[in-house]
């Protein structure tokens, strides 16, 4: 793993991320539906590391079993890898589960996979697609 590439937050409703600029001092810089995780996201910069904000378009979103309306908080954090199957074995032998069989589109021209661990933690590696 190469650098934290983000931490992504959950959000109830889009009014959340004008808290968040209120939080920030700025406006996100970008904004993506991604129809095939359900969620839009939101980028903010803070330094070398982006803030992503994740609103839910459904019940059950993202990888349909934590990204829930009306939660908020910590999702994942982020790694960048341009090896994401290196580092998927590596995680798999530590006890972490992938969420997916390959990587998917996570936005701003990358794409990722998310592993949940044992105890709940979950962490993303994602790569530019």
């Amino acid at each position: 793993m190469e650098r934290i590439d983000h931490i992504a937050f959950v959000i109830p409703n889009p009014q959340s991320v004008q808290l968040w600029e209120k939080i920030l001092a700025q406006k996100p810089y970008y904004e993506e539906v991604l129809e095939s995780q359900g969620v839009k996201v939101y980028s903010f910069q803070i330094g070398a590391v982006r803030i992503e904000l994740m609103e839910p378009l459904s019940e059950v979103t993202a990888d349909r079993q934590t990204l829930i309306s009306g939660s908020a908080g910590v999702h994942h954090l982020a790694f960048y890898t341009e090896n994401i199957s290196e580092h998927v074995q590596r995680l798999r032998e530590i006890g972490f589960e992938p969420l997916m069989d390959s990587p998917v589109p996570t936005g701003m021209g990358q794409e990722g996979v998310l592993l949940r661990g044992a105890d709940g933690l979950l962490i993303e590696l994602v790569r530019f697609s």
